[in-house]
């Protein structure tokens, strides 16, 4: 027997009772569906063996390692209905988009709106048949004998790499696939749903944490989705598709004509954005926003050598300096202080000196005392040349309200954010606020004196002001640029992993932890050595040549 920890009380039950038996036993009513459990602080699907003596939490939609879940078993069952529909061809589960997945097909179709009507109602039948997902562990080669016989060929090349010696197969209906992550004991839980045409394939929507009881309304992003598109091509030009070619290149040694590849990718799309700018004899204010561990600053001062190539000279003004004083501070919910608050910046006097710069003016720049919690002047004194631009880089810089005086001529808004589309396979993709946590992690820990574990703590409120603040406001951007490198988590692998290999059991992230940790499993890491001292990814592991 085994003792059960489950809301305030203990319950003995046989070993080896699985996790979903163990809630129908307890009589488990939630205001959700039921997708998974938390046993002893790690993830697991309801399928999963209690083979100790071990404390229980359920998981449903509600918390973003349900929507993990409930999004991936989704996408099997969308898999399941395109296969019956289409069966010589395979969705791809590209990036997300709008609070959904894009996908399209292997085989370029273009797909109609009946086709889209078709996947939908075949899923809709799958889900109300109930029918269970299964699963299985069996060993690596049998994976790879299996997906060889169904000719998958990206599975293929990421198990012949794989570090582990087994792997868990999932079945639905005579369907089986590999997926990261656990999956959903059954269809019948999968109900809130919606399939929408999108140009060139279709769009998967499903509830979240924050929308538990609906599908959300779909938002075209058609910015964010060329950006998106863009690095597809980058990926044809590296011949780099998915986690196993890359490893591959790790392990034969062309990774270094990689990392030089890519930095010259990055180095290409600065020029071009410099030369927009440079175009413009108008523009006057150059404002760049994006989410935390995008490397914005480092892309600011790449920025600032381009434009000077060109003959315009640069100067850098930071919001911090424009904070109120701590007084006037807005504050949260639960009564802090809240700085990334767009109302937390003297926005009337930001803009009065913006203003007078424009027009040729000397402006003194306030200092922000952050001890004192006051703006402070040191005769840091600034006055624009004819060629001279302005650059200002934070989170509210696509905002209108930051400078609703400037006449929209006269800015240029560039939204910056690391999005990967380095997918492990097919079905299985990097989420790419994976991709800039582990930026963060790393950083935190060389420059911040943050623990794994204190980043991981901080993350969901960093989340949570990025959806207030950033999110809804990068389509107003004038152009884009995507700071990922397709080598990057291969090298930030080995510091991020003895970081979060320092994570106890016990802690409140230790599941979160986890994850990550077998997430990083899948890449060979590859040295830092080769990666030039100007690149992005040198602002999170250090020896840049820039000054921060």
């Amino acid at each position: 027997m085994v003792q059960v920890s489950f809301d305030g009380k203990t319950v003995d039950f046989e070993k080896n009772t699985p996790v979903g038996e163990v809630f129908r036993k307890l009589s488990y009513k939630g205001k959700y569906p039921l997708l998974g459990a938390l046993l002893n602080n790690e993830v697991v699907d309801l399928e999963e063996q209690i083979k100790r003596d071990s404390a229980l939490c359920p998981i449903d939609i509600s918390s973003s390692a349900g929507l993990r879940i409930y999004s991936t078993s989704l996408s099997f069952v969308l898999v399941k209905a395109v296969k019956k529909i289409f069966p010589h061809n395979n969705p791809i589960v590209q990036h997300s988009l709008a609070g959904g997945l894009f996908i399209e097909f292997e085989k370029k179709k273009l797909l109609s709106f009946k086709d889209i009507q078709r996947i939908k109602d075949e899923m809709k039948k799958i889900i109300e048949g109930d029918l269970p997902i299964t699963k299985e562990t069996i060993d690596i080669e049998d994976g790879i004998d299996y997906f060889t016989s169904v000719n998958d060929t990206n599975k293929i090349k990421f198990l012949k790499n794989s570090f582990s010696d087994k792997i868990t197969i999932y079945t639905l209906d005579g369907e089986k696939s590999y997926f990261y992550g656990p999956l959903a004991s059954s269809t019948g839980v999968l109900g809130l749903f919606d399939l929408l045409y999108y140009p060139g394939g279709m769009v998967l929507m499903f509830p979240t944490p924050k929308s538990p009881d609906k599908v959300p309304k779909f938002e075209e992003q058609q910015k964010l989705f060329r950006v998106y598109h863009e690095f597809q091509d980058w990926q044809k030009i590296l011949n780099v598709q998915d986690v196993g070619s890359l490893n591959e290149a790790a392990l034969n040694g062309t990774y270094s004509q990689l990392i030089k590849i890519s930095e010259i990718i990055h180095e290409k799309k600065l020029s071009r954005i410099a030369d927009k700018i440079n175009s413009s004899p108008d523009i006057k204010l150059i404002l760049i926003a994006g989410p935390s561990s995008s490397g914005k600053t480092t892309f600011t001062k790449r920025l600032s050598l381009h434009l000077q190539v060109a003959g315009t000279k640069t100067a850098m003004i930071s919001l911090d300096n424009y904070f109120v004083d701590r007084d006037a501070t807005p504050l949260d919910e639960k009564g802090a202080h809240d700085f990334e608050h767009i109302d937390a910046i003297d926005i009337e006097l930001f803009n009065e000196h913006l203003m007078h710069l424009i027009e040729g003016q000397e402006v003194e720049i306030p200092e922000y005392n952050f001890k004192t919690g006051s703006r402070e002047y040191a005769g840091n004194k600034l006055k624009l040349d004819r060629r001279q631009v302005i650059l200002i880089e934070g989170i509210h810089g696509l905002n209108p309200k930051l400078t609703h005086y400037i006449p929209e001529i006269m800015k240029f808004k560039i939204y910056i954010s690391a999005l990967t589309q380095l997918n492990v396979d097919s079905y299985n993709r990097i989420p790419t606020t994976d991709s800039r946590l582990i930026r963060r992690m790393v950083r935190d820990s060389k420059y911040r004196n943050y623990s794994a574990e204190d980043t991981l703590k901080r993350w969901p409120s960093v989340r949570q002001g990025e959806e207030r603040w950033i999110f809804p406001f990068q389509e107003n951007a004038t152009d884009m640029f995507n700071s990922a490198l397709i080598y990057e988590l291969a090298v930030l692998k080995s510091e991020a992993e003895n970081l979060l290999r320092k994570i106890e059991p016990s802690s409140c992230v230790y599941a979160e932890a986890k994850r990550l940790q077998n997430f990083l499993n899948y890449f060979i890491s590859i040295g830092p050595e080769e990666i030039p001292p100007t690149s992005i990814l040198r602002e999170f592991l250090g020896n840049s040549s820039f000054k921060y």
